[in-house]
């Protein structure tokens, strides 16, 4: 009847289209015809939304006897409605909605399936023609570049199997010759019709040399057209069909005055023309390097604060450096100048590091137990000069300590008065045997014969053997005065810093002689290089 309400299903895929014109009855919906067509050229390259609208404009066309005769409504799930009615629909829209405006047309949101399966599946069954054989369906780019004095360009005119034409220029910022610029086209070319989605392309030049070497007809010679050539075999393989064709300059003079044009000046080109600039050549190569592992460094906190003034996230981040350094697991309690160096040696910084420094050490719980106490009185120290490294040896002995593995209870120690090398050994006796072993082992054969050896008067070194060792190598030995036993003090210091050393990396014992002897020999292995910066003034 006139007055019935008809419903309009609509479905687009890639390639076909549909439409579903149904009635409504109680129970159910019965079809009452049905339009498909095979999308073509331009129309591929449509959005969904224009598609939908081609869809209902052809169901318009077709089956308008329906349509003035009944109201119809369109059941879709996209915003149709709203984009015809947009005021800045496009030209191509806006002759479809004039088109539609004498019908009774309503858009209603799809809310089931229904008919819309069948719509679907008249999508599905329908499939593109395949053309006939002898009929032309590829692509045609006619190429042309040219090159002056101050500016190159090039011209691509791109023409489909419906007669569709799409024009592109190129305007070049680099010195290009003729030749440069008939493969830039080319390869511009190419890759503009990669992004349509052309399967077969014919590329129509002018010039018989590109045509020559892209038909494989001529050799390339020139390292730089060699590199041209490779990059025009790299994009032909994208496509089913490719072939490279010599047509009469006659046949592409509209190319090659475009060309010329562009070349000279941009400018004068028509507005419909799209207008690519080249800052680089297509065949250069960028060498790309990529950071694998990045990490912040320390001077990145100090960019920061100098250019955005942008203080550390972590406030307490000095005071723990400053802890472990000092009193963590490789600490040895140093005094506050060397451990603020021993910081800057490592790679850190910060405006009050020498006065934090001194203020941890001031008031380190362990430092403060076992510092020594002076109570010599005040007087002008004595200086004692060593003339070259390894010169003159300083030598005393520590212990007795805890017994450990081997019975090793005692501990000899020597100097260097010049470099305050330290060297040291456990033993379980102290005899003028193992000095002799010590001497040689530790002092000659790693740092040559000493000229001067200074021991006190203990009766390990003040003996004949000892005196003899020392005489057959030229050593001179020399013993400190009962009464000033000061003389041989640089040992007695070593001695000193090492029991500090112990006593306060292995306070967490409590006591001294609950620990272990072969933990404070491992200790010591280490003093070589915590001695070395160590100031005692600290």
């Amino acid at each position: 009847m006139p007055w019935d309400v008809l419903c309009l299903y609509l479905a687009v895929s890639p390639r076909p289209i549909s439409a579903v014109l149904v009635k409504e009855f109680p129970k159910a919906q019965k079809p009452v015809y049905y339009v498909s067509q095979v999308l073509k050229g331009p129309e591929i390259r449509y959005s969904l939304a224009e598609q939908l609208v081609l869809a209902l404009i052809i169901a318009v066309r077709k089956l308008r006897p329906c349509f003035q005769s009944h109201t119809v409504q369109v059941m879709t799930d996209q915003p149709i409605k709203q984009i015809l009615h947009r005021l800045e629909t496009s030209e191509r829209l806006l002759k479809w909605v004039i088109e539609m405006s004498e019908f009774d047309i309503e858009f209603k949101p799809r809310t089931a399936i229904k008919a819309q399966a069948l719509a679907d599946f008249i999508t599905e069954l329908t499939t593109p023609a395949e053309s006939p054989e002898g009929q032309k369906t590829d692509w045609k780019v006619f190429v042309d570049g040219s090159s002056i004095t101050e500016r190159s360009g090039a011209r691509i005119i791109m023409i489909g199997p419906d007669s569709e034409e799409l024009e592109y220029s190129l305007c070049f910022e680099f010195l290009a010759t003729n030749n440069d610029a008939e493969y830039e086209a080319v390869i511009t070319g190419l890759g503009l019709a990669a992004r349509l989605g052309v399967s077969s392309i014919e590329v129509c030049n002018d010039l018989q040399l590109i045509v020559g070497q892209v038909s494989r007809e001529y050799e390339a010679k020139d390292g730089k057209m060699t590199a041209y050539l490779m990059k025009v075999r790299d994009l032909e393989k994208g496509f089913a069909s490719f072939r490279m064709t010599k047509v009469p300059r006659k046949e592409n003079e509209r190319a090659d005055a475009l060309a010329k044009l562009a070349s000279a000046n941009p400018r004068n080109l028509s507005r419909t023309v799209n207008v690519q600039v080249l800052q680089q050549p297509s065949i250069q190569r960028w060498v790309e390097v990529k950071n694998i592992e990045y990490g912040e460094s320390w001077m990145d906190p100090l960019i920061k604060y100098l250019t955005k003034n942008k203080t550390p996230e972590d406030p307490f981040e000095a005071k723990r450096m400053l802890f472990e350094v000092h009193a963590g697991t490789c600490g040895n309690h140093q005094g506050a100048t060397s451990l603020a160096f021993k910081i800057l040696r490592q790679g850190y910084y910060w405006p009050t590091m020498k006065r934090d420094a001194k203020e941890l050490v001031r008031k380190c719980d362990t430092c403060q137990r076992h510092e020594n106490l002076i109570h010599v009185p005040v007087k002008q120290q004595v200086t004692i000069f060593g003339v070259c490294p390894f010169f003159q040896w300083g030598m005393d002995i520590l212990g007795p300590l805890p017994l450990a593995k081997g019975q090793r209870k005692f501990l000899l120690v020597t100097i260097d008065y010049f470099t305050k090398w330290e060297e040291a050994e456990p033993l379980a006796t102290f005899t003028t045997a193992n000095v002799h072993g010590f001497v040689w082992k530790n002092i000659i054969c790693r740092f040559g014969i000493p000229r001067v050896m200074v021991t006190d008067n203990g009766r390990q070194f003040d003996n004949h053997s000892f005196k003899a060792f020392c005489a057959n190598y030229h050593i001179d030995h020399r013993l400190t005065s009962v009464a000033h036993p000061q003389s041989n003090g640089q040992a007695e210091v070593t001695n000193r810093v090492i029991l500090w050393d112990l006593k306060t990396r292995l306070e967490r014992k409590r006591r001294f002689g609950q620990v272990s002897f072969p933990m404070c020999c491992g200790c010591t292995t280490q003093l070589h290089e915590s001695q070395s910066g160590r100031r005692h003034s600290d």
